[in-house]
């Protein structure tokens, strides 16, 4: 018998060519969505007629995929979950995370994507302005500590003992100073929030999001492109110049040298940029100029309650990151090679009274056991 349809109660059933058992049923949701018209076909008009029911079936059914689509296409970034909808979003990393944030702020404001670019950018990093005040802080405790008691002393310890006496001396000592190592820990917080919102930006001008490509503002009316008149990339590129002057006291001459460079460097590297992500370099740069501005003045540094920055004494430089590591790594090497030299004094010395037949320095030498 050739296959015919008839429409049950529950549903509509194919029965087989031998048996009735050989059957599928369509779910009931996309029967109530696009309800079936059915005909019963004599065997003798079946050839005819099979055809005209599969192109029943497969021009009226929907596909189960079409309403989640079109729910999709008709948000907007006006709307909370556009981002979701479109597959951004999507997790609680950096780059998800910021992404929210960014839909949030555009929600809720109603402000344009270009000033909710500058805006979250400047809220964000004034959200973590106490915690970079803690690590500012922090750091200058610690460069006082070093002062008292050289790190690289625990490095060049020759015993076990040695090594506990100056832990525990070293805690002693930045406990005077009120050292809190994991305050150390809050610039990276700046570091990943600039990495989240980076890629986020990218991901978004990829897409692109609803809005994004006119939202711009002045000569960058589109911010899913490079800035045609690459003022932006100028901008970020002077800002990056403004923040090596401004930590030119703690940097080593090599990076000031570098410091001349890097802004055309870094104007060359933006200009493969779209015009979103610059927008956020340019803002975070202006915001860590200002920073580390104040954090080199010591009026400001007195007003936020802030560990002094070592002053040196008269006839003495005030040495930066860079020249403490290197003196520390000097330092470092020469404990190491008077150890060495130590050891090798010692081992001469054993193998003179070996010489002389003293048996306590004398290197015994186990006899190979030959396995048969």
């Amino acid at each position: 018998m050739l296959a015919s349809l008839i429409r049950g109660g529950m549903g509509i059933r194919t029965i087989g060519l031998v048996s009735k058992s050989n059957h599928f049923k369509i779910p009931k949701y996309a029967l109530a969505s696009a309800p079936l018209s059915y005909k019963r076909f004599n065997s003798s008009s079946a050839g005819n007629g099979a055809p005209e029911a599969v192109s029943e079936i497969t021009t009226q059914l929907k596909s189960f995929g079409e309403t989640a689509i079109d729910a999709a296409t008709t948000m907007t970034s006006d709307q909370l979950g556009y981002m979701h909808s479109i597959g951004l979003a999507n997790g609680w990393t950096p780059s998800p995370a910021c992404q929210q944030l960014l839909e949030y702020v555009h929600v809720f404001s109603g402000a344009p994507w270009w000033l909710t670019i500058i805006g979250t950018t400047l809220g964000v990093r004034l959200l973590l302005f106490p915690a970079a005040i803690k690590g500012a802080d922090a750091s200058a405790r610690s460069q006082a500590a070093n002062k008292e008691f050289d790190p690289s002393q625990l490095r060049a310890a020759q015993t076990t003992m040695e090594a506990q006496r100056l832990r525990a001396q070293q805690k002693v000592v930045y406990a005077k100073h009120g050292v809190k190592f994991r305050h150390l820990l809050f610039p990276f917080l700046q570091i990943i929030f600039a990495w989240g919102m980076f890629n986020g930006l990218r991901h978004m001008a990829e897409y692109p999001v609803d809005g994004l490509s006119t939202q711009g503002y002045a000569w960058f009316p589109d911010l899913t492109v490079v800035d045609p008149y690459y003022g932006l990339q100028a901008f970020s590129a002077f800002t990056f110049a403004l923040m090596f002057w401004a930590m030119k006291d703690a940097l080593p001459p090599i990076m000031k040298k570098i410091g001349i460079i890097m802004p055309i460097g870094g104007f060359l590297f933006a200009t493969s940029l779209n015009s979103a992500i610059v927008l956020f370099l340019c803002t975070n740069s202006v915001f860590s100029t200002v920073q580390s501005a104040m954090f080199r003045s010591p009026a400001m540094r007195k007003a936020l309650k802030m560990y002094p920055l070592p002053v040196p004494k008269v006839g003495e430089k005030n040495k930066n990151v860079m020249e403490l590591m290197s003196e520390s790594i000097e330092k470092l090497q020469k404990n190491s090679a008077a150890k060495a030299s130590q050891q090798m004094q010692v081992q001469k010395a054993h193998a003179t009274q070996a010489a002389r037949g003293d048996q306590r320095f004398a290197i015994v030498k186990k006899p190979k056991v030959r396995k048969d």
